[in-house]
C-alpha cells in the first residue's frame, strides 16, 4: 500500500518561521513554497542525482587550475595600507608614534573615539 502521510511534513504544515518539523531520522526545517525555496530544492535534487558528475567537475577544475596556484603568492600581497586621510591611517600613525616597534608588527588597530571629542578612558 501507499505510505501514510503522517510521518511526512509539507510546507503547508510547517514553515521556517513557525517551527522545525521532526523527521524520524533528523530534525528538518521546511521552508515556504516560495520561488527561491523551490529553486533550492530543485538544485539540491540535481546535485544529489548527479553527485559523480559534480565530483568529476571539481577534480577537472582542480587539475586545470593547480598549475596557477603557486603564482597567486607572487601576484598578491598580505599587506593592507589604509588611505592617508582615513581614521585607520591616523590610528596606525598614533600607534607607531607611541610604540615604534609594536606599531609596525601589529596587524589590527582599534580606533576608539567619542562624539564630543572627550577621552574614551573617562
Amino acid at each position: 500500500g501507499r505510505p501514510s502521510s503522517q510521518g511526512r511534513h509539507t510546507s503547508a504544515l510547517c514553515t521556517l518561521s513557525a517551527c522545525a518539523c521532526q523527521n524520524p531520522k533528523t530534525m528538518v526545517a521546511v521552508a515556504d513554497d516560495s520561488l527561491i525555496a523551490t529553486a533550492i530544492r530543485s538544485y539540491a535534487r540535481l546535485i544529489k542525482r548527479r553527485s559523480r558528475l559534480v565530483v568529476a567537475f571539481w577534480l577537472v577544475f582542480l587539475a586545470a587550475t593547480a598549475p596557477f596556484a603557486p603564482g597567486i603568492f607572487s601576484a598578491t600581497t598580505q599587506e593592507f595600507t589604509p588611505p592617508p586621510s582615513s581614521a585607520a591611517h591616523q590610528a596606525n600613525a598614533a600607534l607607531q608614534a607611541q610604540f615604534p616597534v609594536a606599531g609596525r608588527a601589529t596587524q589590527f588597530v582599534v580606533l576608539l573615539s567619542t562624539r564630543d571629542g572627550s577621552s574614551v578612558l573617562e
